[in-house]
């Protein structure tokens, strides 16, 4: 058919397929209620309509510890700002009830610095500021048919990601509950109940034994090869801290 006008946010009416989120849950989190609307509104025209709103963060915590969401997209303003801490908060399963919860971040700084933070809080994706309706719509549906499976590291946990290959050739990553997905696909088994949120929990604590065994075997496998160093004292004593 002719081409379809594009509506205020520059999306062609359409252009995507609203009825899969209209079930899905969404938890806005931004200080500037501007914003947060301007957010809300996006999310609307992507196809969701159960929208929660939140300005503080201790809001955020309150609410995703007593309710179930299946998408949540939060605002960082700088990184000592407690965005990214709460996220690896929730990831390591501190609080909340959903350690897999698909996250999106948003920043209107894209400084080094806070995006680096942003990516090791263990979040899915992130957005800079301003982003389209378009952009925010092709995030989402990454996460529900593309989302990265999960690794832990002594001080990571989240998204692995690096390339398909690398994760492919490496046993220690960890198909997690996707909750968005289970929603769109009307496939429940594939969300966060206790079951799966504990098997993969497990197999992750699983991922980490083996990680840290694998660093024990490497200092040990150094040590021995270098007993004669005169410098050793000093590594190993660097090494334990």
């Amino acid at each position: 058919m002719p081409g379809v006008a594009p509506d205020a946010w520059g999306v062609g009416h359409k252009a995507m397929d609203r009825d899969p989120y209209v079930d899905a849950t969404v938890l806005i989190y931004d200080t500037n209620r501007h914003l947060r609307k301007q957010t809300r509104s996006i999310l609307n025209i992507v196809g969701f309509w159960h929208v929660e709103e939140c300005e503080t963060l201790d809001d955020v915590q309150h609410v995703l510890s007593g309710h179930q969401f299946d998408l949540a997209v939060l605002a960082v303003e700088h990184r000592h700002d407690g965005v990214a801490s709460m996220v690896n908060d929730l990831r390591r399963f501190r609080c909340g009830n959903d350690p897999f919860l698909p996250f999106i971040l948003t920043s209107w700084d894209a400084r080094l610095r806070v995006v680096r933070s942003i990516i090791n809080s263990g979040a899915d994706d992130f957005l800079a500021n301003p982003y389209s309706t378009a952009n925010m719509a092709e995030r989402i549906d990454a996460l529900v048919n593309y989302r990265k499976p999960f690794v832990v590291t002594e001080e990571y946990f989240g998204p692995d990601r690096r390339n398909a290959k690398a994760r492919a050739d490496d046993p220690g990553t960890v198909e997690v509950p996707n909750a968005l997905r289970a929603r769109v696909e009307k496939r429940p088994a594939l969300g966060p109940n206790s079951r799966m949120i504990e098997s993969s929990m497990g197999k992750l604590c699983r991922v980490t034994v083996r990680n840290v065994a694998r660093r024990i075997w490497a200092i040990a496998d150094i040590l021995y090869k270098a007993l004669e160093d005169p410098s050793l004292p000093k590594w190993i004593d660097r090494e334990l801290a």
